[in-house]
């Protein structure tokens, strides 16, 4: 079969326009535009992703973790200085406390320097009380006045969106309140400058584990993992061990941004349901009904096959509520040249009755013989469209 293209500009790009296997090239002049699709089934269109593409996502998370970091440290440093002011406003009333009670003591020795001065001193003590008396009382004024403003500026930090604004201004940061470890609970502490520098060496920890998962041909990847080959992000589509990740059967190209995509709009829109799994699927599968209760309830079943009752390898095939017979035919190759040959299960499902019926397996083309030892179902999945 041929290479089947589209071309064309990004604009006029109609996704349910392609067949399977077809691709499609954007052949804009804008790098932006330059884009690489493929259809893998009816309205199953994924874009393809590039080098290029996959090294820009990878630099962009690593600039979004480092500004969330630094802007966490400055934080922090800022919390730091803050404490340190507080402690020498602390200190500055603590010696203008001090520089008061030496004053008066010198006073109190300049009063006993002569008996007149005494005298003067016992003789304006009735007035010096009505002073004080009076002072006392604007300094409570003035005491109202401030607590007054304090409670203004509170309720205005407050508006802005600043917690515990009244208490801050109540009790002024101190360095005792910062807290030097990530096992604390409070939620109106600032975190130190060193633990700024703990969560950085864990965050670039996480990232490098994130996207160093690299392909190894020793592993079993299952449907929906994913792995790094040759600079490229892979998505596993079929059960593997040892398949090197390459556009087809088993491995799709894909990248970051495309798969957040598809997870939020699956999320957004269906409701994927695991309907009926069998309890054997090693053993061979004859041809039967199965019941699958509230079968009713939803719009496409995902029906998956083992190839064979010996295989890892896994078929799987769609089919909707809404079709003419809802029917469907899974087939695979052979393992080998010999035995090369197609083979063939054809089910249907009665959604008004719930239940599926698989006809027995064959193969065609080199004999036209029952197998049951081969397209073994395996899970059921239902969907609802909401």
């Amino acid at each position: 079969m041929s290479i089947q293209m589209r071309k064309g500009y990004y604009d006029d790009f109609d996704p349910t326009k392609m067949t399977p296997g077809e691709w499609a090239v954007s052949i804009d002049e804008d790098s932006n535009k330059q884009i690489v699709w493929m259809c893998f089934a009816p309205g199953v269109v994924k874009r393809m992703g590039t080098v290029e593409d996959f090294d820009v996502e990878i630099q962009r998370l690593i600039h979004n973790q480092m500004e969330s970091i630094n802007t966490s440290v400055s934080n922090a440093n800022q919390s730091e200085v803050n404490a340190k002011i507080s402690e020498d406003n602390a200190k500055m009333y603590a010696e203008s406390a001090s520089t008061s009670a030496l004053n008066a003591k010198i006073s109190e020795t300049n009063a006993k320097t002569s008996e007149e001065e005494c005298k003067k001193v016992l003789e304006s003590v009735p007035k010096d009380i009505t002073t004080i008396t009076n002072q006392v009382n604007q300094n409570t004024v003035n005491i109202e006045s401030l607590q007054s403003n304090k409670a203004d500026k509170a309720t205005t930090l407050a508006g802005y969106g600043i917690t515990d604004a009244q208490e801050k201004l109540t009790n002024p940061l101190t360095q005792s309140d910062v807290v030097d470890n990530l096992s604390s609970t409070a939620i109106n502490k600032p975190l130190s400058a060193n633990q700024g520098r703990v969560l950085s060496s864990n965050v670039n920890a996480q990232f490098y584990n994130a996207v160093s998962h690299l392909w190894n041909d020793t592993t079993t990847y299952e449907v929906g993992q994913y792995c790094i080959f040759s600079f490229r992000l892979w998505k596993c589509l079929i059960r593997n061990s040892g398949q090197i990740p390459q556009e087809g059967t088993y491995w799709t190209q894909t990248s970051i941004d495309e798969e957040i995509t598809e997870l939020n709009s699956n999320l957004a829109n269906t409701k994927r349901t695991l309907l009926w799994t069998n309890p054997k699927p090693t053993d061979s599968f004859a041809n039967s009904t199965i019941s699958v209760p509230n079968l009713s309830d939803y719009d496409e079943l995902e029906v998956h096959f083992k190839n064979s009752t010996t295989s890892s390898g896994c078929t799987v095939f769609k089919i909707t509520k809404y079709s003419y017979s809802s029917r469907a035919y899974a087939f695979s190759l052979g393992t080998s040249f010999s035995d090369c040959a197609l083979w063939i299960r054809s089910f249907w499902a009665d959604f008004n009755n719930n239940s599926i019926t698989f006809d027995s397996a064959n193969k065609l083309y080199t004999s036209n013989t029952v197998d049951n030892m081969l397209l073994i179902p395996y899970k059921v999945y239902g969907y609802k469209n909401v």
